[in-house]
């Protein structure tokens, strides 16, 4: 497995560093399947994740799988949920649980320094604010409450007795209703109806004090911590219901809004000027291509004039191929002529030069058949000088008649021309 991946020791490494700074994370090996189709096997770190969600230490399931090329890619991270939970989509975790953050997608500009433990330190920073699962009974909860109706305060019998306080809840101070983002949190107590109906109390003695006093300005609502389903005033009360307070504008969203537009209107006008600046070189290219279709389309008409040519040369080469082996099976058929009636001197002296030079070449023939036989031992000695002393004779006075009827042709006869 380690041999797959592009830089095993970084990999290791950083492995090695997520796993001691969080225990809950075990790794294993799993197939992943991309977009496309392909799919691949890759490391994972699963486990839980520690967050600090007010004030309690929650564990939130996440997964983690390393690619092959990391770290010059990023790493993919769920938010796994368990049976009793559902994914909480929000800023940075989308429907199916995929983890969207700007150390992501920045990742490839800062490889060298990005590592797997700080973007999970990024990510405890993103769940203590915005929870990534809810429970499945919160869920139902508050798909099935009425629209417009808030959960009523419970009463005792004793009402001298005040609610009890949600815990790490500072005396004197009162939340509206709200419901939790995950399951495990206990859900904090409504505000009461009437707060002025209960008995003097010591803890509650500045509230009631405090009532006549100008009211201290509220913080805004933190839009990205605070539950989906905002508690609304109870109308069947017969007090006055209470003007809905302005939502205050989130400056986070404007500033990431403004930003956004910045980045894409750079982009587009960067865009812009590339395709403008690429128009020449892209005309200069359409120009030459057009000039090459030209020059291809005359060489093609060339060479099909010269294809047609050398089918006609082939077409008259094999017809005269055809007559030649027609020539030569009828001249097999026939009687071959004899050489005398063929060879016909156009003189006399021509003749006689003809007959002298054929008797000279007869006599050379058999005086080395001759040669052969003496080697052999086929013919004695003394028989082999008498006949070789009378070859020698006649060969010596045939060439002596075909000089003398060389030079009297004109022919060249011994490096001179004869007459």
């Amino acid at each position: 497995m380690a041999q797959e991946y592009q830089d095993s020791q970084r990999t290791y490494s950083d492995a090695a560093r997520t796993l001691a700074a969080y225990p809950s994370i075990s790794p294993r090996t799993e197939v992943y399947t991309y977009e496309n189709g392909s799919s691949a096997l890759l490391l994972t770190l699963s486990g839980t994740l520690p967050v600090t969600f007010r004030g309690t230490i929650y564990r939130f399931p996440v997964k983690l799988w390393v690619p092959r090329s990391y770290p010059q890619e990023a790493p993919i991270a769920y938010v796994t949920p368990g049976r009793d939970m559902l994914v909480r989509p929000g800023q940075h975790v989308g429907v199916d649980g995929r983890v969207y953050h700007p150390y992501l997608r920045d990742w490839q500009r800062t490889w060298d320094r990005a590592s797997i433990p700080q973007m999970l330190e990024y990510l405890q920073q993103v769940f203590a604010k915005e929870p990534p699962v809810i429970s499945k009974a919160q869920q139902q909860q508050y798909h099935q409450r009425p629209i417009g109706q808030t959960p009523q305060p419970q009463t005792t019998p004793s009402a001298s007795v005040p609610p009890q306080l949600p815990p790490k809840q500072r005396p004197g101070s009162f939340e509206p209703a709200e419901v939790p983002s995950i399951s495990t949190p206990p859900p904090k107590p409504p505000k009461p109806a009437h707060p002025q109906q209960y008995p003097p109390n010591p803890q509650y003695q500045p509230q009631q004090q405090n009532q006549n006093l100008p009211t201290k300005k509220q913080p805004p609502p933190d839009l990205l911590s605070d539950p989906f389903d905002v508690a609304l005033p109870n109308t069947t009360t017969s007090a006055p219901p209470a003007p809905a307070p302005p939502i205050p504008p989130n400056p986070e969203r404007e500033h990431l809004l403004h930003a956004l537009s910045t980045i894409l209107v750079q982009q587009a006008h960067a865009k812009v000027s590339q395709n403008l600046s690429a128009i020449a070189p892209l005309q200069a290219q359409q120009s030459a291509l057009r000039d090459a279709h030209q020059r291809l389309e005359s060489e093609i008409r060339q060479i099909e004039h010269l294809a047609s040519t050398l089918a006609r040369n082939e077409a008259i080469l094999r017809a005269s191929l055809t007559t030649c082996d027609q020539l030569m099976q009828s001249a097999k058929t026939k009687a071959q002529p004899n050489v005398d009636e063929v060879l016909v001197a156009p003189t006399m002296v021509a003749q006689q030069l003809w007959g002298a030079c054929a008797e000279e070449a007869g006599c050379s023939e058999a005086m080395y058949v001759l040669q052969r036989a003496v080697d052999r031992g086929r013919v004695e000695g003394v028989d082999f000088v008498k006949q070789m002393r009378g070859l020698g004779r006649e060969a010596f006075g045939k060439m002596v008649v075909g000089k003398k009827c060389g030079r009297g042709l004109g022919l060249e006869v011994g490096g001179r021309v004869g007459g």
